[in-house]
């Protein structure tokens, strides 16, 4: 399985770059390069979340902060995450994943340097993550 991710190089804080056919494979792909920085685990149980919020840039940031508190609360080490619904901003996402102590700590999702576009026929996400 080839990945549509790549760490990006930043002095503080570490990145993703996240590509994919759609905004939601494109969001998907940044999850996983934001969950493989977290720690490895394996599709054991899942968690649903849901956000909404207008701008594809918010709801980007939201959905992964929502995502990185619910596992940190819960002690659930993900592993990667399937949109289930996408309508008019409004967003559920299944996260799998394992319940175990999470590794890598992630601190916050960062508005900087953050990138949703639309290019052609594929989607770009670049996010910054505070560790």
């Amino acid at each position: 399985m080839s990945m549509a991710f790549k760490i990006l190089e930043h002095t503080a804080d570490v990145g993703i770059i996240a590509e994919g056919p759609t905004f939601e494979k494109a969001l998907e792909e940044t999850a996983q390069g934001m969950f493989s920085l977290m720690g490895k685990s394996r599709p054991k149980e899942s968690i649903e979340i849901s956000t909404e919020r207008e701008r594809k840039d918010d709801l980007v940031v939201f959905l992964l902060s929502e995502i990185l508190a619910r596992c940190e609360s819960e002690n659930f080490l993900p592993c990667r995450m399937k949109v289930l619904e996408y309508r008019g901003g409004k967003m559920r996402v299944q996260v799998l994943g394992e319940y175990k102590t999470l590794k890598n700590i992630i601190k916050a999702v960062t508005f900087h340097m953050l990138e949703v576009k639309n290019e052609k026929s594929s989607w770009r996400i670049q996010v910054l993550f505070d560790i």
